[in-house]
């Protein structure tokens, strides 16, 4: 295949230890990638390399990190010819498992030198207040898990990882006060007071709360949760966690092209914060080629 190259390299990423920057691009160049290695200092460099990339005509972007690192590095790269490649260096990682890339790092590099590009669909959301837009490649929260995710401290997240969701949920589940939010899906009309809106199945890890979404799909899959009721969110998170989420009482099950919601309630995106609703949530049909 070949081509002319960009490796974004998160060194802040669980599994990135320096001298594998030193073999991916080696490995890289001896297929016949013209690679140039870009390595990220803080959050907004893979953003931001990603667009240097693109107007110096790129062929291919390697995002090597965590789902927070591609997520950035895909912002810019909708809609245009460069392909993404993905080397999984995070802890979790849900994007290589929704696309079947290998956990092991020398597997993945070769997937990417040996695979084919699949064209994907992006979740794209928009503030209606300010115009803001970014894309998603796994899933929206409004409401509960946007709480969540703002009130997660980084120093917790860093002394227990993943497990910090726990705890901070844990303790805002106990004040929860969520205002009554309106949903417009296509013209029907529905109310609810939290919502995950998912394009793939997987949530954090291997929890599946839109199972049915994909990434080779444009359909955009959302829970709605009808009641305010503590339960109903424990119900929701239970059943994530078994990866079976069948229909219960206080919630609502909904697949669409473009989600819209009224009201006061916090947005994230990809498990980070992007700001509140009303928000649209669309879908950004087949914009994005993936070697996978």
């Amino acid at each position: 295949m070949g081509g002319k190259t960009a490796l974004i390299w998160n060194p802040a990423a669980g599994r990135a230890k320096p001298e594998k920057l030193e073999e991916a691009a080696a490995f890289l160049s001896s297929r016949g990638f013209e690679t140039e290695s870009m390595v990220t200092k803080k959050r907004g460099d893979a953003e931001e390399f990603a667009k240097e990339a693109l107007s110096r005509g790129f062929d291919f972007i390697v995002a090597a990190g965590g789902d927070g690192t591609i997520n950035e590095a895909v912002q810019p790269m909708a809609f245009q010819s460069a392909k993404l490649g993905i080397i999984p260096l995070g802890t979790v990682n849900v994007l290589a498992k929704e696309l079947g890339i290998p956990a092991s790092f020398r597997k993945a590099i070769s997937c990417f030198a040996e695979s084919r590009a699949r064209t994907i669909s992006l979740g794209k959301a928009t503030i209606k207040e300010t115009g803001q837009s970014r894309y998603f490649l796994l899933m929206a929260g409004v409401g509960f898990d946007a709480e969540v995710v703002s009130g997660n401290r980084e120093s917790l997240k860093r002394r227990i990882g993943r497990f910090s969701y726990l705890a901070t949920a844990g303790k805002l589940l106990i004040n929860s006060r969520p205002e009554k939010l309106r949903f417009d899906i296509e013209g029907e009309k529905t109310t609810g007071f939290h919502a995950v809106i998912g394009k793939a199945s997987r949530y954090g890890g291997n929890f599946k709360v839109t199972r049915n979404a994909s990434l080779f799909d444009p359909d955009l899959h959302a829970v709605i949760l009808k009641s305010p009721k503590k339960i109903h969110l424990l119900k929701l998170a239970l059943f994530s966690l078994t990866g079976n989420l069948p229909f219960f009482e206080g919630s609502e099950f909904k697949v669409s092209r473009s989600i819209e919601v009224e009201g006061r309630a916090k947005v994230q995106l990809d498990g980070d914060c992007f700001g509140e609703t009303p928000c649209l949530f669309e879908s950004a049909e087949n914009c994005l080629a993936v070697i996978a």
